[in-house]
């Protein structure tokens, strides 16, 4: 991989990612669904400082969630390849091309690298 095509997997990943924090909410932690009588509930879970925090998520704004959880999961794919690419670009800079030059397609999933329409309810 050449430093030319580095640069414009770069710029599409930037890209992406500006698209992303300007339009869309993020949210992250891990999302849970239970079934409490024939309900489904919905909390949204992290730790912070070592301390796990939980958060009930109303039915009317489940769905909501559930995109700004995934627009997370892709922001940190997003991340991940760019992380990549600049290994790679250090890779080519220093004469080690060859030792396991890898593409964004390596290490990003499709579902990752390319915006996925969404209904806006």
């Amino acid at each position: 991989m050449n430093l030319k095509k580095i640069e414009e997997e770069r710029k599409a990943l930037v890209s992406r990612l500006r698209t992303l924090c300007l339009r869309e909410r993020i949210l992250g932690g891990t999302v849970t669904r239970t079934m409490v009588g024939n309900s489904l509930r919905m909390t949204v879970t992290d730790r912070v400082d070592g301390r796990t925090r939980t958060l009930f998520v109303p039915a009317e704004r489940q769905e909501e969630v559930s995109r700004w959880n995934e627009n997370w999961k892709e922001m940190r794919g997003l991340l991940k390849g760019l992380s990549e690419l600049q290994r790679t670009e250090l890779r080519v800079s220093i004469g080690q091309e060859s030792a396991a030059a890898t593409s964004v397609r390596d290490v990003v999933p499709q579902r990752l690298r390319k915006r996925r329409p969404r209904s806006r309810g």
